[in-house]
Formats: C-alpha cells, structure tokens, sequence
C-alpha cells in the first residue's frame, strides 16, 4: 500500500508540472533558441526555430536561460562582422558566407573578403588547352578555399593553390600542367615586367651578380631583346620542371626574392654563351656586325631552349651572363703527390670547382696502400679509406653552387 501511495503521488507531481509547462508561466529549461527584446520596457518577443519546442510565451525567460540580448527586431537582419572587423551581410549564400569571414591581404596591404568564384575564374584562365573533362575545377576551388585561413596573403594562396592541385595529379596528369600554371602565373606577378628590367636589377649598377657586358648590351639593345622573349611559353612547364628552376636556377636578389623568369634565364644564357667575351679575350668591344651576328645566335639559342629542344648543364645555367660565368660541368683530377702536401692541395682543388657547381672526378691510384711504410715519419700509412672520408665531407660541405646541388666526388683507381 505504501508503494502504491507513492506511486500516485509522483504521477500527480507530474500532471502539475506538466500543466504548469503548458500554461506558459515555465519556459523549457535552457532555450538557446530565444531571444528576448526588454528595449523600452515592451514586452518579451521571441524566435522561434522549432514550433513544436518553443511557444510565443510573455513571461520572462528563467535566470539560467542561454540569451542573446538584442536591441530591436531588425538586429538579426544587420551586417556581422567578421573577425578582422569588417561587416559582410548575413543574407548571403553559403560559400559567400563562409568567405566573408576570412580575409586576404594584397600586395598594397588592403583586406578583401576572400571570394570563392575568384579562385575558380583564376583556375579556369589558366585550364586553356587542358582536358576539363578530367578536371573538377569547383572541386579543387573548394579544397583551397577550406586551407585558407585570416590575414592569408595573395602568393600564399598562389602556393597553396598549386600544391593542392598538385597533390590530385594522381587524379589526372593535367592537374599537375595546372599546379605548374599557378606557380607560373605567380611567377609573373611578382617579377619585373621585362627582361631589360630584370638584368638592371641584377647588376645593381655594376655591383650585382649579373655581368656588365649584359647590363650595357640591355641599355642598348634593350627592346630589341624584350620583343624576343616569350612569356607565354612559361605555361608548358612541368609543375617539377617548374619547382626545380625556382629552387637552385632562377636568379634572386639579396633579399632571396627571385627576380628573374624562366623565360629569362633561358635569354640570359643564350646572351652569356653568344654575346660576352671569356676571361682570356681581350677587352675590345664587339663591332656592330659582331654584335648583330652574336644577337641573332643568342636568339636562336633561347628560342631553341625555351621550347625545350635542349638545355645547357647546371652550371651553364646557374652561371652564363654573370660576374662569375664558369660554364663547365665536368673537371678531372688527379691527386697531385703521395704526401700531406699533395693530398690537401688537391683537396683545396677539389672545394674551389665544388663551389663553381662542377662535379669532379678524382684519381687517387698514387696514394700508398693501408700498412706501408712512412720513411718520414717511421710509421704506416693509414691508406685510402681515411683520406677519402675527409673529401666526403668536403662534397658535403662545399656543395655546388652553395646550395644549389649537392657535391660531387667520383674516386677512380686503376686496375
């Protein structure tokens, strides 16, 4: 009987909380729905977002109630601001939406919403002769949008843009012409408008990188030149061709900011082969037939190279038409005596061709044998396995081109 008491004691507790609910005087605990306006001393409206959860109730919402106070009907409809302090609507659709919370910041320093159909237009001008039908633009639009984030600046959308679309070159390999594209088009934007420009640049008055003879022959010559260069041809590269150029060939300032092209370096070399004296000729200038002749060789060079017929070896192109142009790839080397002397002198050879980008190979089948007799020293040699380990490390540490390419030592022995 005592349990059955109780029993319909809990269910008339509950018929009165119902009813209380139902009356309107408790609100559903915890309401994040609701917003309460109390401007003026009016009465309390409401939102609703589920009709079959909140009423249009008058009371006052229960202290422990999740609110957003607002101050008229209208303030839902308001601009919102973003995290960077600027206002975007809250009408607009959802990729308009999402964006208008992210910023990014141009070359002059201003703050634009980033724009989703921006990307994809910038996309599609760089898909000309590209086979769409493999290619899901909105898709790849999509994915760089989702790895942007506050304050991203234009050539880190470059960057991102292009490795993700490198990154679906599994895909198809037309994801990968289109990465290369990007880094192209970025390449573009950031470099001077004309080869005459970008070698004034790099000579710094006689004070930079790049020769003279170039610098004067650009001042003179320097339409002639820019008219030959063809921009376009940039777009055919590979995305790893592309990559490669910009990590150990194209040219950069003392700020490491690269300056020149790809289309540059191509007429910067061809320039450097044709039209500049070597070390050993004497200093008198080219007659204008000379000069002619030599121009129209560079211009067949670059031409040829430019569409990829052939190249020139790394240090041809890491050195053609500047203060320091050693050409050669290959040197080899004989190790000049048994002796301390004659071992750390070749060493000494061996760093000053590393430097200049050449790769060596020595010969060493003039070093005494592990075990045999030192009539200087009274003692044994150590034989060749030591000796070599010190130019290892010197490949390593005297890399080609300082940092363009690692050493290398090729050791021979005759039979």
């Amino acid at each position: 009987m005592v349990q059955l008491h109780q029993a319909s004691t809990l269910a008339l507790i509950g018929i009165n909380i119902l009813a209380t609910c139902v009356n309107g005087s408790v609100g559903p605990p915890s309401s994040p729905f609701i917003i309460p306006e109390t401007r003026g001393g009016g009465s309390t409206k409401a939102l609703k977002r589920d009709d079959d959860y909140l009423s249009h109730s008058t009371s006052t919402s229960l202290p422990h109630q999740d609110i957003i106070t607002a101050d008229d009907d209208q303030s839902l409809e308001q601009p919102r601001t973003s995290l960077l302090g600027e206002s975007h609507s809250s009408s607009q659709d959802g990729d308009a939406a999402d964006a208008s919370t992210l910023f990014v910041k141009k070359k002059d320093g201003r703050l634009e919403p980033i724009d989703k159909q921006k990307i994809l237009r910038r996309l599609q001008n760089l898909s000309d002769g590209l086979n769409l039908s493999f290619l899901s633009l909105p898709k790849l639009a999509t994915s760089i949008l989702l790895g942007t984030y506050p304050n991203v600046t234009t050539t880190e959308i470059d960057t991102l843009a292009s490795e993700t679309a490198a990154s679906m070159s599994t895909q198809h390999p037309d994801y990968g012409r289109l990465a290369a594209r990007i880094c192209a088009s970025a390449n573009h934007k950031s470099t001077p408008d004309t080869f005459a420009e970008a070698m004034l640049l790099l000579n710094e008055n006689g004070q930079g990188f790049v020769n003279n003879e170039i610098a004067d022959l650009v001042k003179r010559r320097g339409d002639e030149i820019n008219a030959r260069i063809q921009d376009e041809r940039d777009l055919e590269l590979t995305y790893f061709g592309f990559k490669t150029l910009e990590r150990s060939y194209l040219l950069k300032s003392d700020k490491e900011t690269i300056v020149e092209r790809p289309q540059y370096l191509w007429m910067r070399v061809a320039l450097g082969i044709h039209c500049c004296k070597s070390l050993d000729e004497s200093g008198d200038a080219f007659t204008t037939e000379e000069e002619d002749a030599n121009l129209e060789a560079a211009f067949e060079t670059y031409d040829l190279m430019s569409r990829g017929y052939f190249t020139h070896a790394s240090p041809t192109l890491f050195h053609a038409g500047t203060t320091h142009p050693q050409l050669s790839s290959c040197f080899l080397v004989q190790m000049s005596d048994d002796s301390i002397n004659g071992i750390y002198d070749t060493l000494k050879r061996c760093a000053v061709i590393s430097k200049a980008a050449g790769g060596i190979g020595l010969c060493v089948h003039n070093i005494r044998a592990r075990g045999t007799f030192i009539k200087g020293t009274r003692g044994v040699s150590n034989g060749l396995v030591p000796m070599l380990r010190v130019y290892d490390v010197t490949s390593h540490y005297v890399d080609q081109g300082g940092g363009k390419r690692p050493g290398a030592f090729a050791v021979y022995l005759e039979p």
